[in-house]
């Protein structure tokens, strides 16, 4: 009995220390992404989350830090991940609305119409769960009206031939 109480006692105390260790990253990481170094940011987040997957807004931050380096796929997989760890629907709605930014950005990078129709997607995503968000009816409205001007050149295209 008493070494079942003891294993229990060192669990308890490993859980506590990788707790502790989480919280250590997530505050490395917001302290090295306030001071724009985004890598290193990531970098903690990512570990954050993985020592303490709890730590849901450490993923969410990830992405953020994978957006404004450029790297659109990767910031989605983080979103991705965060909306899977959490129910609040307006959480959600913001993860997919910057999940639209990052297709948005391809297409506007690449003129790529998959692209752009993801977009539209994941906009709509985020308008149902949170049908009061202007920036993201905002920001669909611009990306359908890309899609018409796109459709609209493709049929001039059509004609020509």
């Amino acid at each position: 009995m008493r070494s079942i109480i003891i294993i229990y006692i060192l669990i308890a105390a490993i859980n506590i220390t990788a707790q502790d260790k989480a919280r250590i990253e997530l505050n490395k990481g917001i302290e090295a992404y306030n001071n724009g170094d985004y890598e290193k940011a990531q970098t903690n987040f990512e570990t954050a989350f993985s020592l303490n997957p709890d730590y849901s807004k450490a993923i969410y931050n990830a992405g953020n830090t994978a957006y404004l380096l450029g790297d659109y796929e990767k910031a989605r997989n983080y979103y991705s991940s965060y909306i899977e760890t959490i129910e609040k629907k307006e959480d959600k709605a913001e993860a997919y609305h910057n999940i639209g930014n990052s297709f948005l950005n391809n297409y506007k990078d690449n003129k790529d119409s998959e692209s752009l129709i993801e977009s539209i997607n994941y906009y709509k995503n985020a308008l149902r769960n949170n049908p009061s968000d202007e920036d993201t009816r905002y920001n669909l409205s611009y990306a359908l009206s890309q899609l018409q001007k796109q459709e609209n050149k493709d049929k001039d295209k059509d004609k020509d031939k």
